[in-house]
């Protein structure tokens, strides 16, 4: 069994508490929105050890879908196919004045968002033209795959779906990226 535990270091210090967290024994670590990005702390642990890394939440609304994927191809990258992304929605308080961002349908929004991500991965996966159209996102074209790199083939996408109500929380993990063509 593998025990995760938060990764909680200022930028710089990253991956020396990582290295800390995997003497302990953890088998994976993971970020929250906080004080700091999300993202910088598994960069720099990355680098420092070999364990599960995932942001647990990245919150997605003020973030476009092009930029989560980037950010997810890179740590998939820097970790050696260790990484797996958590999105989730926040609350309307703290995406509107938080943020400075639009709060509007959650559930649908997310399931949008993920939707993007995965056109994003398999426009890159088979160096195709990306056209997405949602309603909140519309992606028409995309650096080819040799202009970002390919996720490793077993890369794995989570995300948080909340109801339009945000009534029920429920949990969705996705199919590895390179069945993601095939849906």
């Amino acid at each position: 069994m593998k025990v995760h535990v938060q990764l909680d270091s200022a930028p710089g210090a990253g991956a020396a508490r990582s290295r800390e967290l995997a003497e302990t024994g953890a088998g994976g670590l993971f970020t929250f929105e906080g004080p700091h990005d999300v993202f910088f702390p598994l960069v720099e642990a990355a680098s420092a050890v070999d364990l599960d890394l995932m942001t647990n939440v990245a919150i997605a609304f003020p973030r476009s879908p092009m930029h989560l994927a980037h950010s997810a191809n890179d740590l998939q990258l820097l970790s050696r196919g260790h990484f797996r992304l958590g999105l989730g929605s926040q609350i309307k308080p703290h995406i509107e004045k938080r943020y400075s961002a639009t709060w509007s349908r959650p559930a649908a929004r997310m399931k949008e968002t993920v939707a993007a991500v995965k056109a994003i991965f398999t426009a890159w996966e088979n160096t195709s033209t990306l056209n997405f159209r949602g309603r909140s996102s519309v992606r028409s074209s995309v650096w080819s795959s040799t202009s970002v790199g390919l996720i490793p083939k077993d890369s794995g996408l989570i995300t948080t779906l909340a109801s339009e109500r945000l009534e029920t929380m429920r949990t969705v993990t996705l199919p590895e990226k390179s069945k993601l063509a095939k849906e």
